[in-house]
């Protein structure tokens, strides 16, 4: 990435990996109209120490941040069914290739 100056998108269910490999992470938002949710900024050095970023005071603000972001995306699906309120699914078909 740094040396081909690329633009690299990950997309992974671990708080940690992200926080490990990105510079940036942008969690979506909760249901069938997901948005992207607010941007964190990863502000810790390069390279990175996996097991050493478990002792850095900014991981694990950050770690926290993003978790909680999860956490009341999840606690706001779960008001949703219930409220008894219903996701309607679109009616989607696989195009033909």
């Amino acid at each position: 990435c740094e040396k081909e100056k690329k633009t690299i998108i990950l997309i992974t269910n671990d708080v940690d990996e992200g926080l490990y490999m990105a510079d940036r992470i942008i969690p979506l938002t909760m249901g069938p109209k997901a948005t992207l949710g607010p941007a964190f900024d990863i502000n810790i050095e390069r390279p990175r120490d996996r097991k050493g970023l478990n002792h850095n005071n900014e991981f694990k603000k950050l770690r926290t941040e993003v978790i909680k972001f999860l956490n009341n995306e999840k606690k706001k699906e779960k008001d949703v069914a219930d409220s008894g309120q219903k996701y309607v699914m679109p009616d989607l078909e696989p195009a033909a290739i």
